[in-house]
């Protein structure tokens, strides 16, 4: 067998596992999308919990975003992880003017983990919501939420969180496009594996946790030592654990919007830091995120064979729009669709280069 026959029935294999994981991603956005939201609950009790260090530049927008939540019944919880500018001073402020507001230094370990662990012991109400400092979640989030903090068993409400289309710093346009696929292309498949029953991700900037489902897994114990992973290691304990059911919320009044880092260097070193709690997923998850991660990136080289092999790239990007596309409706973001091949191929070199090296040399620093 040739070299160019041998890469074009490898290639066509790979188009074959990428049908099979793409129509699963089609039916668990459907299955994820067919969930009922909760009816309103606007006397159910809900606490938001936030770590905050040195954001004194950044957290205005928050401190707006809060005090203009609509919901009634709630609790404010900020931490401060030991600040050295001028992060307490605007806290000290708002919490003198919203008595719904109280802000805690941290008492735990130093560090996003121990601050969110002392928020959440701290928490008048049964259900937590977190979010991120530099976040400004829509008037209507809170009181979204609360309205699955006020079912009969309460489950961890997971959502999505995107970045703003506003183009800046040194990387522009092209940086913000690529983070804004980035965060999608993982929204998507956060979205679908929820659906499927197999929730896996999760990100920190719009998350509900019931307190007694992070009590029973320990809170962050079991990966205390790592920088990151308070978001989607604990949903995978709490999955694991059975400790609460999962569910994916949508809708426009859950999605909380940030921007995007202004550099590039910025911007993949928070890539790497997130990457890195990769080595810590399940067997099971490491294996599906390789081979499918691994069956797209074999398809990119498939035109290196000839027309057949662009043939076989052509089906997998137009398998990925038409999986990705009932995803796009519902978070908003058809017009990454437009520019998709593009994306996909820096997307690719995201996940071939920087992903091993996230997990082979995780960051010790924030």
């Amino acid at each position: 067998m040739t070299l160019r026959a041998a890469l074009l029935v490898a290639s066509a294999a790979a188009l074959a596992m990428q049908g099979v994981y793409l129509a699963l991603v089609r039916r668990g956005v459907a299955c994820a999308a067919a969930a009922p939201a909760p009816p309103a609950a606007p006397d159910v009790p809900v606490s938001v919990v936030v770590a905050a260090r040195d954001e004194a530049a950044r957290i205005g927008a928050l401190v707006d975003a809060l005090s203009a939540q609509t919901h009634r019944a709630l609790d404010i919880v900020v931490v401060d992880d030991g600040s050295t500018d001028r992060t307490r001073d605007v806290l000290a402020a708002w919490a003198a003017r919203d008595v719904r507001v109280r802000v805690l230094p941290n008492t735990g370990a130093a560090g996003k983990k121990g601050a969110l662990a002392t928020g959440i012991a701290a928490a008048r109400a049964p259900v937590v919501l977190l979010t991120d400092a530099d976040c400004a979640p829509p008037p209507g989030w809170a009181a979204a939420l609360a309205g699955y903090a006020a079912l009969p068993v309460p489950p961890v409400v997971v959502g999505y969180a995107p970045y703003r289309r506003r183009a800046g710093g040194r990387g522009g346009a092209a940086l913000e496009g690529a983070a804004r696929y980035e965060t999608f292309a993982a929204a998507v498949l956060t979205l679908a594996t929820v659906g499927l029953g197999r929730p896996y991700m999760a990100v920190g900037r719009t998350l509900a946790v019931p307190v007694s489902a992070f009590l029973a897994v320990g809170g962050f114990a079991r990966h205390a030592h790592l920088l990151s992973g308070d978001d989607d290691l604990l949903v995978q304990d709490i999955a694991a654990a059975r400790a609460a059911p999962i569910v994916h919320a949508l809708g426009a009044d859950t999605y909380v919007p940030s921007d995007a880092p202004t550099s590039w260097r910025a911007w993949l070193r928070q890539k790497r830091r997130h990457l890195s709690d990769g080595r810590h997923y399940p067997r099971g998850v490491q294996a599906h995120l390789a081979a499918y991660h691994g069956s797209a990136s074999i398809l990119w080289l498939a035109p290196a064979a000839g027309w057949p092999g662009a043939v076989l790239l052509a089906a997998r990007l137009a398998g990925l729009a038409w999986a990705s596309a009932p995803a796009a409706r519902l978070l908003g973001a058809r017009d990454l669709l437009a520019w998709m091949p593009l994306h996909e191929f820096g997307h690719l070199l995201y996940n071939a280069l920087l992903a091993p090296v996230s997990m082979a040399r995780p960051l010790r620093r924030w």
